[in-house]
């Protein structure tokens, strides 16, 4: 059986290579770096199963059609193992047609992305991404668009879907 994994084999601890390597032939991408996708098609070439990582096809954005690309050079895919929680990125009506097998890691980084949405929620208020990005530009300056509003004494209703 042959693996392709989209992420650098070093970051990989020595046992989880291992275990991958019990499976059969593995290869690795050298970099996080977006690849071109007729090198990934070159390297994936044959396989079974198809390590995903967002970077390697040029980030959230643009992963899902360069992954169906890549999928649809693999006639003996067999399961997409993607590196991330979501599944946004990958087009599942293609995959559940092809029978393919595709699985993603349900709690990744939940902690970091619950951070980053209350540190977005305090930008929101501060205005300091809109105060930031119009300094730097020269458009105006220091709170052009006001120091936003203070937090005491609001409330915030928070609804959520979904594991994180």
């Amino acid at each position: 059986m042959k693996i392709t994994v989209l992420c650098p084999k070093l970051e990989f601890t020595k046992a989880q290579q291992e275990r991958l390597a019990k499976l059969g032939e593995v290869v690795y991408t050298d970099s996080r770096q977006e690849y071109p996708t007729e090198e990934l098609i070159k390297l994936a070439k044959g396989s079974e199963i198809l390590g995903a990582d967002p970077d390697n096809l040029g980030g959230f954005e643009k992963a899902k059609p360069e992954l169906t690309k890549l999928m649809e050079s693999l006639p003996k895919l067999q399961g997409v193992a993607l590196a991330s929680s979501s599944f946004e990125w990958i087009d599942l009506a293609y995959c559940r047609k092809r029978r393919v097998v595709v699985t993603s890691v349900p709690h990744y980084s939940t902690e970091s992305v619950a951070e980053h949405a209350l540190g977005l929620m305090i930008c929101l208020a501060k205005n300091i991404i809109i105060n930031d990005r119009k300094f730097w530009s020269g458009e105006e300056s220091k709170f052009g668009s006001g120091p936003g509003f203070e937090l005491k004494g609001k409330t915030l209703g928070v609804i959520v879907l979904g594991n994180i």
